[in-house]
C-alpha cells in the first residue's frame, strides 16, 4: 500500500494503516519522523492494535517522540503483552526485573518471561533459563536452566550458547567438561560475543579442553579487550607484562592495565596504584630512583625494601631474582607493609623465589587482608575453597569473598555468587546469588 493510501486508511481509523504509517515515520530515525510515528501509533494502540501497544510502549520506554516514562511504557507493553505479544511479554519481564514503571518482582518477571518462551523464542528461553539457573523469582534448578539454555544455544543464540559453556567449564547442572565449555565459548565467540573470547583465552591459556596454546589465548583476550572487557583488559596486559604468547613489552602492558583500571577492573587499578608496574624507558632518574630504594632497603625502610622488591621481581634496572625480591618482601612484609604481605602470600602458594608453603601463605594473606587488601582477601578465598574443603574451609571462604566482593573484586564476586548458590559456607540463598553474580557480570567476569 502506498503511503498516500495508509494516510488515508489511517485517517479513516484503519489501526494497522496507521501502525504501518508510524513505523515508516519511525524508520527515519529523526526527531520529526519519531514525534510523526508515536501519534499514529498512539491512534492504533488507543484503537486495541497489539503490536502498536508494542511500539508506542517502545517509545515510552525509550524517550522516542515522547518524554521518558516508564509507567506508560508498563501500561501499553502490558495491553500488548495480555494479548499475546511476545516482545512485550519480554520486555514486561525486563520492567518487572529493573522496577522500571512497576514494582521489582523476580516472580512476576519470570512469569512473563514464562509466558514468552511458549512462543518459542530464543531470546525469553534465554532469560527463563536464567531466572531457572540463578532461582530468579523461581527454585533454583540447573539441569532445568541447562535444559533450556541447550534449547536456544542450538538455535544459534549467542548469550545461550556462551551460559552454556560456562555451565560446562564449571560443571553447573552437566557434569564438567572442559571440551564442551571451548566448544560453546568458540560458537558464541562465531558471533561476536567478547564474553565468550575472554573465556575461551582462558581455556587456550590454561589448556582447558583444547591444547594450551598462549598465543592464541592472547590473540583471544586482545579481541574480547578491544571490545571494551575489563578482565580481558587485565588479561592482555598481563601477557604484556610476562611476555606470554606476545613478545614483552612494558609499554603496552602499562597501556592496557590503564585501560581496565579506568573500566572498573580492580586488580589493574591496585597494580597501577601500588607500583607493580613501572615504565619501561631506563633513564638517570628512574635508575637513581632504584638506587634510592636499595638505600632506604639497607637501613631497613619497609617501603624501600618493598619497592627494591617490586624492582627484583620485575627485573628493573637490577637483574631480575625471585629469591631476592621475596626476601626483601619478608622482611618489609615483618614490619608491617600490606603489599609486601600481600606479595609474598603469592610467592608462597605459587613457590617463586621460596619453597610453596600453604601454611606460610595463609599467613601472609591473613596480615594482609586485615589490613584491608581485598587481592589477598580474594586469595584467602581460594585458598580455603581449593582441595577438598570442609563446612568450616566454606565459611572462611566466604567472609574473604565478601570481603573482596564488596571492594569491586570482580573475581571474587562470582565466586561469592556460587558460594551462595549452592549454600556452601552459608544457607542457599539465590537473591544474593544473582546479585553478585550480576555485580561480576557487569565487569566481564
Amino acid at each position: 500500500m502506498e503511503l498516500s493510501d495508509l494516510t488515508k486508511a489511517a485517517a479513516a481509523g484503519n489501526a494497522e494503516a496507521a501502525y504501518k504509517l508510524g513505523m515508516n515515520y519511525y524508520n527515519e530515525q529523526t526527531n520529526h519522523g519519531q514525534t510523526r510515528a508515536f501519534g499514529y501509533f498512539k491512534q492504533a494502540a488507543e484503537a486495541g492494535y497489539p503490536p502498536a501497544q508494542f511500539a508506542l510502549g517502545s517509545c515510552y520506554d525509550a524517550g522516542a517522540g515522547a518524554g521518558q516514562d516508564y509507567f506508560e511504557a508498563a501500561r501499553w507493553y502490558e495491553k500488548a503483552a495480555e494479548a499475546g505479544h511476545t516482545a512485550a511479554q519480554i520486555n514486561m519481564g525486563t520492567l518487572y526485573t529493573n522496577g522500571d514503571g512497576v514494582p521489582a518482582s523476580a516472580p512476576m518477571a519470570f512469569s512473563w518471561y514464562k509466558k514468552a518462551a511458549e512462543s518459542g523464542d530464543a531470546r525469553a528461553v534465554y532469560y527463563l533459563a536464567d531466572c531457572y539457573f540463578y532461582g530468579r523469582g523461581t527454585a533454583v534448578n540447573e539441569e532445568e536452566a541447562v535444559r533450556l539454555y541447550r534449547i536456544t544455544a542450538s538455535a544459534g543464540f549467542a548469550d545461550a550458547q556462551f551460559a552454556l559453556g560456562k555451565c560446562y567449564y564449571e560443571g553447573e547442572g552437566v557434569p564438567l567438561d572442559y571440551k564442551k565449555a571451548a566448544e560453546w565459548y568458540a560458537a558464541a565467540r562465531e558471533q561476536g560475543h567478547a564474553g565468550a573470547s575472554l573465556n575461551l583465552g582462558s581455556c587456550y591459556y590454561e589448556g582447558d579442553g583444547v591444547e594450551k596454546d598462549l598465543e592464541k589465548a592472547f590473540s583471544l583476550f586482545m579481541e574480547a579487550a578491544e571490545a571494551d572487557v575489563a578482565n580481558a583488559q587485565f588479561n592482555v596486559a598481563r601477557c604484556f607484562y610476562a611476555g606470554e604468547g606476545v613478545p614483552r613489552n612494558l609499554e603496552e602492558s602499562i597501556k592496557w592495565f590503564s585501560r581496565a583500571a579506568k573500566n572498573g577492573n580492580v586488580e589493574a587499578a591496585h597494580a597501577l596504584r601500588e607500583g607493580f608496574i613501572k615504565k619501561p624507558e631506563i633513564t638517570p632518574e628512574f635508575e637513581e630512583q632504584i638506587r634510592g630504594f636499595a638505600s632506604l632497603a639497607e637501613q631497613g625502610d619497609a617501603d624501600g625494601q618493598y619497592n627494591l622488591g617490586v624492582a627484583y621481581a620485575f627485573g628493573h634496572v637490577v637483574e631480575r631474582d625471585p629469591q631476592k625480591s621475596a626476601e626483601l618482601y619478608e622482611k618489609a612484609a615483618e614490619q608491617g607493609h600490606v603489599f609486601a604481605q600481600s606479595n609474598l602470600g603469592v610467592c608462597y602458594i605459587s613457590g617463586t623465589g621460596v619453597a610453596r608453603d600453604r601454611d606460610k601463605a595463609v599467613y601472609w594473606f591473613e596480615r594482609a587482608a586485615y589490613q584491608g587488601d581485598i587481592s589477598a582477601s580474594y586469595n584467602l578465598g581460594l585458598l580455603w575453597v581449593n582441595g577438598s574443603p570442609t563446612a568450616e574451609d566454606y565459611e572462611k571462604a566466604l567472609k574473604h569473598f565478601q570481603a573482596a566482593a564488596v571492594s569491586g573484586h570482580a573475581l571474587a564476586q562470582r565466586e561469592l555468587s556460587r558460594l551462595y548458590k549452592e549454600g556452601l559456607g552459608t544457607p542457599p540463598d539465590s537473591e544474593k546469588a544473582a546479585y553478585w553474580a550480576g555485580e561480576a557480570t557487569k565487569q566481564g567476569s
